[in-house]
């Protein structure tokens, strides 16, 4: 399951979150909500998700504030936006931080679900190559004077050359 922390200083939208989105089915687990940005950023440290679905605007720290030090704190956290604002700088500045999505309330069902969707696929594509990239850091590690095609020679140099036959 792909954990989540939902912040944001209105309770209801919360709520609205929690109960407009089936969770479980998607994958995803909310992992903790907060009303301020710096309580958000507490469930980061401690929760350690993958998914921080955020305001732009709350008491403590902003939207944009909490996005980049929640970022310094989990490199690879995700992060979707949501606001009542309608202005572009908003948007400009939360994707200039790495955000995967921008959403304007009143939130719609099948708008987050598919971004929720989305997301999942890119994090597992994500988790397979960082799975591939330290296998082959690892195989380096081995052998580390390996170079593809090489390992036979390295490995076993004296290694008889004749056949066997049956």
């Amino acid at each position: 399951m792909l954990r989540v922390v939902l912040a944001d200083d209105e309770n209801k939208v919360i709520l609205l979150m929690q109960k407009l989105i089936d969770w479980e089915a998607l994958g995803y687990e909310i992992a903790g909500t907060a009303n301020d940005g710096l309580r958000a950023l507490e469930l980061v440290r401690e929760k350690q998700p993958h998914l921080l679905i955020t305001d732009v605007r709350m008491p403590g720290c902003d939207g944009i504030e909490l996005i980049q030090r929640a970022k310094a704190l989990q490199p690879k956290l995700h992060f979707i936006v949501i606001s009542g604002y309608r202005k572009f700088e908003y948007a400009q500045n939360a994707l200039k931080y790495g955000v995967e999505d921008y959403l304007l309330k009143p939130l719609k069902q099948e708008e987050l679900t598919g971004i929720l969707l989305r997301l999942k696929e890119k994090m597992g594509q994500e988790a397979a190559l960082e799975f591939q990239l330290k296998r082959s850091g690892e195989h380096q590690h081995i052998f580390p004077r390996c170079r593809p095609g090489s390992a036979k020679r390295t490995i076993l140099p004296n290694w008889p050359r004749r056949s066997v036959h049956y």
